[in-house]
C-alpha cells in the first residue's frame, strides 16, 4: 500500500486527538527526522517521526487492530501529524541560505521545501537524481531507527575481581527468547545464533560506537568480547549513555547492587544531658522550642565513619576516584562534595527540638554546610531525652487501625 493510499483511507481506528497527542509528543521532544519521498504526483519533503525502542507503548496507543495494515494507516496518520505540526513550527525559518544564482540542485529544493507549506519539489528537477537522493536520505533515517535483527546487544558491567579494571562484556541476546543470553564469542564461533547474526551484530556495534564513542576499542579486533574500562569511564558511561543505548534498542546489565550504591552522607547526631518525660508544652524546660546541640558527622549507611575510612576516601578522591571500594561495598565519590563534607565533620550547630524532629521525620531539612548537596538532606539521631524524642517519634507515635 503506497503513502497515497494510505492517506487516503479513513482512520476509524485510531482517534485524531489521539493522533495529534502523539505527534505532539515526538515534535515536542525534538524526536523527528527530515525525510524524502516520490510520490505518484512527484517528490515530495516530509517531516518523520523517528520513534526509539522505548516508544513501543506510545505508538501501540495508536493502533486498534494487529493487522499490518492497521500498523501501516497508523503510520501513514501519524507521519501527516507531523509534518504538518512541524511546518506551522518553521513558518519563516530559513534552512539554506546561497548567494548562488541559477537553478537549485535536489538537495538545495528539499531543504526549502522543508519549512513551506507545499511540501512539493519542483517538477523540473532531474527524476533520476531526485530518485538518488530521495534514497540516500532515507537510508540516512534508517541509521537512526532501530530495526528487528536476530539478535540483540546486551553490555553487561563487571566488576572489577582483585582491584583489576571494570570490563564492558559483550553479550547476544534472543530477541524472541529474552532468556537466552549468551557470551558474543558464542555468536562467533555459531554455536547458538545461525551465522547470519552475525551482521545484526556488527550493525549493532556500528551503532554502540556512534552513540558512544568511548567505545570505540570495541572496533579494534574482528571478534571482539568486550573492553576494559576504569571506574571514571564506568560512571560517565551508566550516567550519559544507558539511557541513548536503550533508545537504540542496545540492553546494559548493571550489577544488581548499581541502583543500591553506597555514598557516604552527613548526619547529625543531637546531644542532650537529661532525659524527660515531658510534652510539647515545655513542662520542666523541656519543650519543642528548646535549643538542642548537635555535631555533624560522617556516615554510609547507619554506620559512623572513623577517621582512617575518611582519609581512605579522601586519597581516592585526590586520585580522582569516582568508584571505591569500602566496607565490603562500592560507593560513589564526588571529589568536590567530599572535601566539603570532611571539612564538616566536627563543626556543631543548634537547632530547636521540633525542627530536629521534623528533619527526622523527612518533614524539612536542617540547612545543610556549603558544598554538600541539600538533595541528599540530612539524617538525625541522638542520645539523652532528644534520643528518645526521636525514636519515639519515628518508631512508636502512629498505631495501626482499621
Amino acid at each position: 500500500m503506497t503513502n497515497q493510499l494510505m492517506r487516503e483511507r479513513r482512520i476509524d481506528n485510531a482517534p485524531e486527538r489521539r493522533i495529534a497527542e502523539v505527534a505532539s509528543y515526538f515534535v515536542e521532544s525534538k524526536r523527528v527526522v527530515p525525510g524524502l519521498t516520490v510520490e505518484p504526483s512527484g517528490p515530495r519533503s516530509w517531516w518523520w517521526p523517528l520513534p526509539t525502542a522505548s516508544d513501543r507503548d506510545v505508538l501501540r496507543s495508536i493502533v486498534d487492530g494487529t493487522s499490518v495494515d492497521d500498523h501501516r494507516v497508523a503510520a501513514a496518520a501519524l507521519a501527516d501529524a507531523v509534518d504538518a505540526l512541524m511546518r506551522e513550527r518553521l513558518v519563516g525559518v530559513t534552512l539554506l541560505e546561497t548567494n548562488r544564482r541559477g537553478r537549485r540542485t535536489v538537495p538545495e529544493a528539499w531543504l526549502v521545501s522543508l519549512t513551506a507549506a507545499d511540501p512539493s519539489l519542483p517538477p523540473t528537477l532531474d527524476p533520476k537524481k531526485v530518485a538518488e537522493f530521495a534514497s540516500s536520505v532515507q537510508a540516512w533515517v534508517r541509521t537512526g531507527a532501530p530495526t528487528a535483527s536476530q539478535v540483540r546487544i546486551v553490555l553487561r558491567v563487571n566488576e572489577p575481581v582483585d582491584a583489576g579494571p571494570w570490563r564492558l562484556e559483550l553479550l547476544a541476546q534472543d530477541p524472541d527468547e529474552p532468556t537466552l543470553i549468551v557470551p558474543a564469542e558464542e555468536l562467533w564461533s555459531g554455536a547458538v545464533f545461525p551465522p547470519s547474526a552475525v551482521a545484526d551484530l556488527l550493525s549493532g556495534l556500528g551503532r554502540i560506537v556512534r552513540i558512544a564513542p568511548e567505545l570505540e576499542a570495541l572496533l579494534d579486533t574482528a571478534r571482539p568480547t568486550g573492553i576494559e574500562l576504569s571506574a571514571e569511564s564506568v560512571v560517565a558511561f551508566v550516567r550519559d549513555r544507558v539511557g541513548a543505548l536503550a533508545d537504540a534498542g542496545i540492553g546494559v546489565a548493571l550489577p544488581a547492587w548499581w541502583s543500591a550504591r553506597g555514598r557516604v552522607r552527613l548526619r547529625a547526631k543531637a546531644t542532650s544531658k537529661r532525659s524527660s518525660s515531658t510534652d510539647s508544652t515545655g513542662r520542666a524546660g523541656l519543650g519543642f522550642d528548646q535549643l538542642v546541640s548537635f555535631s555533624w558527622e560522617a556516615a554510609l549507611g547507619d554506620r559512623k565513619l572513623t577517621k582512617t575510612e575518611l582519609h581512605q576516601l579522601e586519597q581516592a578522591a585526590a586520585s580522582k576516584q569516582e568508584l571505591v571500594r569500602l566496607r565490603g561495598q562500592w560507593i560513589e565519590l564526588d571529589p568536590a562534595e567530599l572535601a566539603a563534607l570532611i571539612a564538616a565533620v566536627g563543626t556543631k550547630g543548634e537547632a530547636a527540638a521540633a525542627d530536629l524532629l521534623r528533619t527526622a521525620m523527612g518533614l524539612i531539612g536542617l540547612d545543610l554546610p556549603h558544598g554538600i548537596d541539600p538533595v541528599d538532606g540530612a539524617e538525625v539521631y541522638g542520645d539523652g531525652w532528644i534520643g528518645e524524642l526521636l525514636d519515639g517519634a519515628l518508631h512508636a507515635s502512629v498505631a495501626p487501625i482499621e
